[in-house]
């Protein structure tokens, strides 16, 4: 709790990467926005992140790479003079209450098998409710 305290009054706040990290996830802001990725990211290798921020020379040896450096390889995201590149839409669904519906048949189902068999076809018909509903929600978005 005194550690807790003293972080409040006079800790610092971490920045968009405080671990150094080497995944996707640490690209954007904090709090994420609802879309988390304002463009489908590309990825060139398994850590991704790691290889934007660092490559390796002749030895091995690992160096950071420069924002805007001239040296920086191709796979940093960096856009080719002359060729244009297609973003595609974030596609996001409606919002809808049915997913929790669903979701709320499974409990009644696992208190059904320990205690009372008779609330395993409320949890059913839950689950069910939800999933059709979900199903069969006209979409809003314009094709």
């Amino acid at each position: 709790m005194i550690n807790f305290a003293i972080s409040i009054k006079n800790g610092k706040k971490a920045g968009a990467d405080p671990w150094d990290a080497r995944t996707l996830e640490w690209t954007i802001p904090s709090p994420p926005p609802h879309y988390n990725f304002a463009e489908i990211p590309r990825v060139h290798a398994r850590d991704d992140f790691w290889h934007q921020k660092y490559q390796e020379d002749e030895q091995g040896n690992v160096l950071p790479v420069m924002a805007g450096a001239a040296h920086a390889p191709a796979a940093t995201g960096g856009h080719d003079e002359g060729h244009e590149e297609h973003v595609e839409g974030i596609h996001l669904p409606t919002p809808s209450y049915f997913p929790l519906i669903a979701a709320l048949g499974f409990p009644f189902i696992a208190v059904g098998l320990m205690y009372d068999y008779a609330l395993v076809p409320v949890g059913a018909t839950l689950i069910l409710v939800g999933l059709f509903g979900w199903a069969m929600e006209p979409a809003t978005e314009e094709a």
